[in-house]
């Protein structure tokens, strides 16, 4: 850094430094400013510029212009005090302005200058309550962690004056810190210094302002991206820090979303409100802000609404769009989402509504459902049930069930099947089905003399298949005699 080296400068002469400069230095330890004031007026009072150099006239304090102004420098720096911008201020300006071009007095320029740049930002820290002493803008750029510290510290002491800043006090915000990184930080990413502003004005609720900087300035523009995470995270902040669904913190976070409405990250952040706050209060569901945070996976809201009065389940739409709302928007979420529900029909003996899921369910492939699709299959009669729908649910379990239901399952199999085949011959002879009840693991329980005779009515049935049309009439009489044992009545042709 240029001050660093301007500072080593009068460092290498300092076993040269006068009596006066040595007191005057101590003086300065001691936060004697004022006296260290009246010694540079004193002595720069009675400088005189001859041919483009300035020299001293008989009573003399310093041995020339550049020891007084190095000498005051050092003064200013070695203050330890935040109050004495106005006595810093007034020793710079009765310095002697240097005329000569050499090195070392062109770095001395440099050094002074940089000084009062440093008064004007100390100045600044002290009017936004976090002083800082001289010495410590010589160190700054070797801590650049504690210089954002102080900047976030300064926007939160901002943000919590009462009365809240007007449009204009921010206004005026925005261009100090533009004059603390130009005069004392300049390592700071101009950048940052936005988004760190922008973050305090959606903090105070100046979200219409914050719209206008968001898109950048005439000096700096910010990324898409990060104004949207900006927005998020203050969003988050007021949502998270909520105490109840009614309190003023929900709206500011609706309004902070609502400065990227358009943005799907956003959207999402605002769906999750939209959820908590009006949805699952609709299915009698109540989940304040901090439960959420706590909540690792959505679908614990989610099945807490299915369960959480009675009747809950039957509000499938409802339930399936919270689902969404939370982020639960894949195939395979919405598919758990179902199967919870399925499981709570079934539960409350709502089997209709769980066989119509289930169907949906196995249409998907979803094989977690494998266990209540058996049940069903083998359950009672419901609507819009036949044989082919339990065929299809019982088929799903085997493709997915464990290896401890496969024999069970398989059996189950066997007679379902055999009663499908049972009625596609009584539907092609016009006899009418018998009534097979349930029982057991199985769907289908025959009278132990009539499985021989199904077994016989499939081997027809096979053959018929097979032959004219001649011999098919004989085959069909046998069909008819045994379907007409089957059904328990005396089959008459015509």
């Amino acid at each position: 850094m240029a001050h660093e080296s301007c500072y080593h400068v009068s460092a290498d002469s300092k076993n040269d430094e006068s009596f006066l400069v040595r007191w005057m230095k101590e003086i300065a330890l001691e936060n004697k400013l004022d006296i260290c004031l009246t010694v540079i007026e004193e002595a720069c009072r009675d400088m005189v510029v001859e041919e483009g150099w300035t020299d001293f006239q008989s009573n003399v304090f310093f041995k020339d212009e550049v020891e007084a102004v190095d000498c005051a420098l050092q003064c200013i720096y070695m203050c330890t005090v935040t109050d004495k911008w106005s006595t810093m201020a007034a020793i710079l300006s009765k310095l002697p302005q240097i005329q000569d071009t050499e090195t070392r007095v062109e770095g001395l320029k440099r050094r002074r200058k940089l000084a009062e740049g440093h008064i004007e930002v100390g100045r600044l820290l002290e009017f936004y309550q976090v002083p800082k002493a001289m010495n410590f803008f010589l160190e700054a750029h070797s801590d650049g962690k504690g210089v954002k510290q102080i900047l976030r510290l300064i926007l939160s002491k901002f943000v919590r004056r009462q009365p809240s800043r007007s449009d204009n006090d921010w206004a005026n915000m925005w261009r100090d810190m533009q004059c603390l990184r130009e005069k004392a930080f300049p390592f700071l990413d101009l950048e940052y210094m936005l988004m760190e502003f922008c973050r305090g004005l959606l903090k105070a609720g100046k979200f219409s302002l914050a719209r206008n900087y968001l898109k950048g300035t005439s000096s700096v523009a910010l990324a898409l991206e990060k104004a949207e995470n900006l927005v998020i995270q203050a969003a988050r902040e007021y949502f998270f820090s909520a105490s109840s669904l009614s309190c003023p913190e929900i709206w500011k976070a609706r309004e902070c979303l609502n400065l990227y409405p358009s943005s799907g990250n956003v959207k999402a952040e605002a769906d999750v409100i939209d959820a908590l706050t009006v949805k699952l209060p609709n299915l009698g569901v109540t989940v304040l802000p901090m439960q959420f945070r706590q909540i690792k996976d959505p679908m614990e809201i989610v099945k807490m609404a299915i369960t959480s009065q009675s009747g809950a389940y039957l509000h499938v739409d409802e339930l399936i769009e919270v689902a969404k709302l939370l982020g639960l928007s894949s195939p395979e979420d919405i598919s758990a989402v179902e199967e919870a529900i399925a499981r709570e029909a079934a539960v409350a003996g709502d089997l209709q509504l769980a066989f119509d899921l289930c169907l949906v369910l196995a249409k998907k492939g979803h094989g977690l459902i494998w266990d209540l699709c058996a049940a069903i299959a083998r359950g009672p009669a419901l609507e819009n049930m036949d044989i082919s729908s339990r065929t299809q649910l019982l088929g799903f379990a085997l493709s997915h069930c464990d290896e401890e239901s496969i024999g069970e399952l398989l059996h189950a199999w066997k007679d379902l099947d055999m009663q499908g085949q049972c009625e596609t011959l009584m539907m092609l002879t016009g006899t009418t089905s018998p009534k097979f009840s349930v029982q057991g693991s199985s769907i289908i329980s025959y009278p132990s003399h009539s499985i021989q005779d199904i077994v016989h009515l499939k081997d027809c049935f096979e053959q018929v298949q097979g032959i004219g049309s001649d011999d098919q009439e004989v085959h069909f009489e046998k069909i008819k005699d045994i379907l007409s044992v089957l059904v328990g009545e005396k089959w008459f042709c015509p």
